[in-house]
């Protein structure tokens, strides 16, 4: 055999042999992508079902409820051949939704369904079906948000898709390599080096690469021979696995972006929402100690109402600050009547030397805390007691008790007048913020509040018994009538002048009339009434019944007491008892009838003249010779001129002048 021939047979025996197992190999290889393709295509088309159902289901809506779902299954097999069936299922396996309308409502508890039902995953099982055939069945878990487990996707196609698919490819290769062998065997010389050897290296690259899944470097082969048709089902065939590996790529990009849009929004909100909570967690905390404090203040300002002693008023304030901050240790110092020395008022915590020590201190700059504080009246704050010159002459006393700082606040009357300080000790030293300003400053308020009163409870008490004493020496009482009620209030001293115990309570003002005569009480009681009908005032000298039977006179004033509406509320008024007035009043008058009835007996005219000459008095007899037509109390603050002829009256004023001058009859 010659050379040629043999090399022609060997050739032809390699390039059979190549073809054989390129062929093979391509076929498996194709086989392969196309089932992977298939697969992961249908992946992809239940990733798109699945991420319906789930906005669905975050939603609030069941799977049952899903309307149109079937017809989108239908459809979906419709528009993609190779897909058999397409089903919705619940967690039973019943089938909710199906292509196959037939089968809804249906349940599988075959394997392959229980399988898919337990996995959290996508899953692909071979499944030999009820209808005798046999299926890829790729399986797709539901989730909500919250990854609640709802149902599965299950999409199916036949293996006999793939393997026509296979027998294609088969029939093709088959046909190409037929064609191919017969040119080559009859152009084997020429076309080995140019057509066949280069073709052939290339396809395979082709092969490989779509193998690789490399798609970027497919290039068409001139001709259209075999091989070069094999090209072209080769790229054709790639580029639909590309198409479709891009569309899940797509798919999985998309779907990823819209977890990664809703991730970013979720945790926008999540934030948010820990923002806000640690806001109420904060105005909740802020609200309960401004309720606590409020409530301590409440009790504080109780007690400063009663009759507790100011010592404990003040130590009451000062345990309060310290319990609810158990690392302040309290004070409280009162300015004494010279202004210049501060005496002790509540250090419970404090060491009792400590206390000892600073009481009667004299108060001056650069003299502690308390000391400038209440000299300059302004708050003084010394973060570190050994370092500060304030504290230069107590640092040995500070050290002794163990205090490292001192914020002290003039304690303030309402007027401005320092009364003391409140101050704030820390064993170690320390800077106070906004919240221990506040605590020093409301503190200092509450024994201002607490100091004020006492001072003024006492002025009061002074008061009260200075004019319980001047009402005493006056005879002087005062009472208050409220209209409401009917209720009379009124002073020791008007209690004694009505003869009652100042130990019982007064009568109200209709038990009143027993305490007058009757022509009194009526002139009382009707101008206690014009008082509340008008508001006008009324003055009144009134006859007083006792207890005992015996009579008195009091001089009587009331006026009405509006609100700020105008409306009268009460009445109050003053009594001052003049019975002995009016006993001399009496007596007086008694004997000037005495004395009237003397000088109307004298047979002769008797008056009596001021020195302007007017007359003050005069008797019968003056009437009779002077005025017959007046009385003689009508004479009275006349003068000469208005009772005789001017010559005559002229005599008497010069009679009169005489007198007077000479001071003789």
């Amino acid at each position: 055999m010659k050379l040629n021939r043999k090399i022609l047979l060997v050739t032809i025996s390699v390039l059979f042999i190549s073809l054989v197992i390129s062929s093979v190999v391509n076929i498996i290889s194709f086989q392969k992508n196309y089932t992977e393709a298939l697969i992961t295509g249908s992946i992809g088309l239940g990733q798109s079902l699945n991420s319906i159902v789930r906005e669905m289901l975050d939603l609030g809506l069941p799977l049952d409820s899903l309307a149109g779902m079937d017809k989108k299954l239908k459809q979906l097999v419709i528009d993609n051949p190779h897909i058999s069936y397409a089903a919705i299922a619940d967690l039973d396996g019943r089938a909710i939704h199906h292509s196959n309308t037939t089968l809804v409502g249906e349940i599988f508890t075959d394997k392959v369904m229980q399988r898919s039902l337990a996995t959290d995953i996508p899953l692909t099982q071979i499944y030999h079906r009820f209808d005798g055939l046999t299926y890829y069945d790729v399986t797709l878990p539901i989730f909500d948000s919250s990854h609640a487990h709802f149902g599965v996707v299950r999409l199916g196609f036949l293996t006999q898709v793939v393997n026509d698919k296979v027998l294609e490819a088969i029939i093709q290769v088959v046909v190409n390599f037929t064609l191919s062998f017969l040119i080559i065997a009859f152009l084997i010389n020429f076309l080995l080096s140019r057509m066949v050897s280069k073709p052939v290296i290339a396809l395979s690259d082709r092969a490989q690469n779509i193998a690789n899944g490399k798609f970027d470097s497919l290039t068409s082969m001139a001709g259209n021979d075999e091989i070069s048709q094999l090209s072209a089902s080769l790229n054709d065939m790639a580029m639909t696995i590309k198409s479709q590996l891009d569309a899940l790529n797509r798919s999985r990009n998309d779907l990823e972006r819209d977890v990664q849009e809703r991730t970013s929004a979720l945790e926008d909100a999540n934030t948010n929402l820990q923002k806000i909570n640690d806001e109420l967690l904060k105005a909740i905390k802020l609200k309960d100690e401004l309720t606590a404090r409020e409530s301590l203040r409440s009790h504080i300002l109780e007690i400063i109402a009663s009759d507790v002693p100011l010592s404990k008023v003040l130590e009451t304030i000062v345990l309060s600050v310290e319990r609810e901050h158990p690392a302040m240790l309290c004070s409280i110092l009162l300015m004494d009547r010279s202004g210049k020395h501060l005496r002790h008022g509540a250090s419970p915590s404090l060491p009792d030397f400590y206390n000892t020590a600073i009481d009667g201190l004299e108060i001056g700059i650069g003299v502690g805390s308390c000391g400038t504080a209440a000299f300059t009246a302004k708050r003084v704050i010394v973060n570190d007691i050994p370092s500060h010159p304030y504290w230069a002459a107590y640092k040995e006393l500070a050290a002794r008790a163990e205090l490292g700082a001192c914020w002290s606040q003039p304690i303030y009357s309402a007027s401005g007048q320092v009364l003391g300080t409140f101050a704030i000790y820390h064993h170690e030293a320390h800077t106070p913020d906004a919240a221990d300003i506040e605590i020093i400053e409301q503190s200092a308020n509450l024994a201002s509040i607490a100091i004020d009163r006492d001072t003024n409870l006492h002025a009061l008490q002074q008061s009260q018994s200075e004019l319980q004493e001047a009402q005493r020496i006056g005879h002087m009482g005062n009472w208050q009538l409220d209209v409401a009620s009917n209720r009379i209030i009124w002073s020791e001293e008007l209690s004694l002048m009505q003869g009652l115990d100042p130990k019982t309570a007064p009568p109200n003002l209709t038990e009143c009339e027993k305490l007058f005569t009757p022509d009194s009480w009526q002139r009382l009681s009707s101008a206690i009434s014009r008082t509340l009908a008008s508001g006008e005032p009324y003055d009144l000298e009134l006859e007083m019944v006792k207890p005992d039977g015996s009579h008195g006179w009091m001089h009587g004033r009331g006026e009405a007491v509006r609100d700020a509406s105008g409306a009268i509320m009460t009445l109050r008024g003053t009594a001052t008892d003049i019975t002995q007035r009016k006993q001399a009043e009496a007596t007086l008058q008694k004997k000037e009838r005495y004395q009237r009835a003397l000088l109307d007996n004298f047979p002769f005219a008797v008056w009596l003249k001021d020195t302007e000459s007017r007359f003050l008095s005069v008797n019968s007899g003056f009437v009779n010779l002077f005025g017959a037509s007046h009385s003689c109390d009508e004479l009275v603050g006349q003068n000469d001129f208005d009772i005789a002829s001017r010559k005559l009256a002229e005599a008497y004023r010069a009679d009169d002048r005489a007198v007077m001058a000479s001071r003789e009859k």
